[in-house]
């Protein structure tokens, strides 16, 4: 689009010097595929496989808990977690943060107080990883995510009944030892 302002006119009256059909005509069937993608298919094309392969993580993490009854949280399944909420932001599909958000912090909370998954927070894991791959499959298909807001609501509340994540502050001794070795 190029700006023709008229001699003596001001910047808000410039005239715009191309039309719709001009513009149309311009645009390569590349950027007019874009312009009407829910996301943009290259991103699509990168963000396909690698949430399919923190999913299939985090299913197969699901299915052990589920045949030896061991439900303690993982670091595999943390990091998928932590990576599939990272990726759906960057990519701008704001209907799952808040329901990866809180899956991400139930787990870091598990990991770090060491404590296992109860049956229900396995449950609404399994529902989070439903709504991811529902999000996928919509995305796939060009059409608009769902939103997930009793979702996000049940994984908040398991998360809750978790202790925060215990902070560790480095012991001032510790410091000043270290402080003195060096010299």
């Amino acid at each position: 689009v190029r700006y023709q302002p008229k001699l003596g006119e001001s910047f808000a009256e410039v005239e715009i010097a191309a039309s719709t059909e001009e513009i149309a005509a311009s645009k390569s069937d590349n950027e007019i595929a874009h312009s009407s993608s829910i996301i943009d298919p290259a991103l699509l094309e990168i963000l396909q496989p690698e949430i399919s392969s923190h999913l299939e993580t985090v299913n197969a993490w699901l299915q052990m808990a589920s045949e030896s009854g061991n439900t303690h949280f993982s670091e595999p399944v943390f990091r998928a977690f932590h990576t599939m909420n990272g990726a759906f932001a960057m990519s701008e599909v704001s209907t799952l943060i808040g329901v990866l958000a809180p899956s991400e912090a139930m787990i870091r909370r598990g990991l770090s107080n060491q404590l296992p998954a109860n049956p229900e927070a396995l449950a609404c894991l399994a529902q989070v990883v439903d709504a991811v791959q529902s999000t996928l499959d919509d995305l796939i298909a060009n059409r608009q995510p769902h939103s997930y807001p009793e979702l996000e609501l049940w994984i908040q509340a398991k998360c809750d009944e978790l202790p925060d994540a215990p902070i560790t502050l480095p012991n001032p001794i510790d410091i000043e030892t270290d402080l003195e070795a060096e010299r």
